[in-house]
């Protein structure tokens, strides 16, 4: 199960918190949603152009992130790259009603208003610096390179979605104190 943030305000200042009581938003129960780009994201067949091919092994994130109860992962993007198994069939759930990515927070919507109880936690997985868009939705962005640093435990890096999150949080911190100057 993902772990969730501890710091409950710095949460709230995100409008990450639901009107659930703060020992489910953020404890055991709590519901974390992943949504994913797909170009650059994840690995592909070695016949795919290098735009597409990306560094997360969809199999792996399906095992440790998508139990199918608490923690869901998404596809939010059109691209026909999407991860599939042997079947043909998508690993992850798809919103892609929109394709262009100046309007990806509506496949994020989209995402978040098909789910029966909604996520305490929800993330964007993508390498296009689409923090805005995220933003939108109510997601916290999470760059490709972080979320893999943190799945293979590299020093320096998020150790778990619990630092994941608190990085993020930090990332955002940071950013309004540039632009306040």
């Amino acid at each position: 199960m993902v772990k969730q943030p501890t710091n409950f305000r710095k949460a709230n200042e995100y409008g990450l918190v639901t009107d659930k009581p703060v020992d489910v938003q953020y404890g055991p129960w709590a519901r974390t949603m992943i949504a994913f780009d797909v170009d650059g994201i994840f690995k592909q067949d070695s016949k795919e152009s290098e735009y597409v091919k990306g560094p997360l092994d969809p199999t792996k994130v399906k095992v440790m992130y998508d139990d199918g109860h608490f923690n869901t992962c998404v596809i939010v993007s059109p691209s026909p790259y999407f991860p599939c198994d042997n079947a043909g069939k998508s690993l992850f759930k798809r919103y892609c009603k929109e394709s262009s990515n100046t309007y990806r927070h509506k496949n994020l919507l989209d995402a978040v208003d098909d789910c029966m109880v909604k996520p305490d936690i929800k993330i964007y997985v993508s390498d296009n610096g689409d923090v805005a868009e995220a933003r939108k939705a109510g997601f916290l962005y999470c760059d490709v390179k972080d979320f893999v640093a943190m799945m293979e435990g590299k020093p320096n890096y998020p150790s778990n979605m619990n630092d994941l999150v608190e990085k993020t949080f930090d990332d955002i911190k940071n950013e309004e104190e540039y632009y306040a100057k």
